[in-house]
């Protein structure tokens, strides 16, 4: 009933037949955020979809700018998190408009690239370089809460031992 569930642990990059320790900037991510992910590749929208959502996190996904935009005109978030190769406009498009609107989400922006981080127009912004993981995104997501004065509820310190990841079989 509701399709099998699978739970798949992989050890970290480590010595060979143990799972390295990893220090994160913390330990999970942080909690009760409206949060808008801005990419055409469904499957890093998703990866960020889950990974805050589970923690209580408000997630709107766009698959471009004009999606992102009509999610903003909407309504207010915390941070936002942009691919900047997308078709159409790209994600340091966006950070201009929001800069130009004086909207306060262009301080807490995100850019996502499988650019060199050198990328003519990266020069200051907060970038992830793809592909994601759990360390970067966290890791990007405490850059963000340390460069603004917004404070996010965030852990100061922690590690990650293992990620669980569930996928439902199809039609489940």
């Amino acid at each position: 009933e509701g399709g099998a569930r699978f739970t798949i642990r992989l050890p970290l990059a480590g010595e060979k037949g143990k799972a390295a320790a990893v220090a994160l900037p913390a330990s999970e991510p942080p909690r009760n955020l409206s949060l808008l992910v801005v990419d055409d590749e469904a499957s890093n929208t998703e990866f960020v979809r889950r990974l805050f959502a589970a923690y209580g996190n408000r997630v709107t996904v766009a698959g471009n700018v004009e999606q992102a935009l009509q999610a903003l005109k909407d309504g207010h978030f915390d941070i936002v998190l942009s691919d900047y190769a997308m078709p159409g406009k790209t994600g340091l498009d966006l950070l201009n408009i929001l800069k130009q609107r004086g909207r306060s989400e262009a301080e807490r922006f995100i850019l996502m690239t499988g650019l060199s981080p050198a990328h003519e127009g990266f020069e200051g912004s907060i970038k992830i370089i793809k592909p994601l993981s759990i360390e970067k995104v966290l890791g990007a997501f405490r850059r963000v809460a340390r460069s603004t004065p917004w404070t996010a509820s965030y852990p100061e310190s922690g590690s990650l031992r293992h990620t669980d990841v569930s996928h439902p079989t199809e039609g489940a």
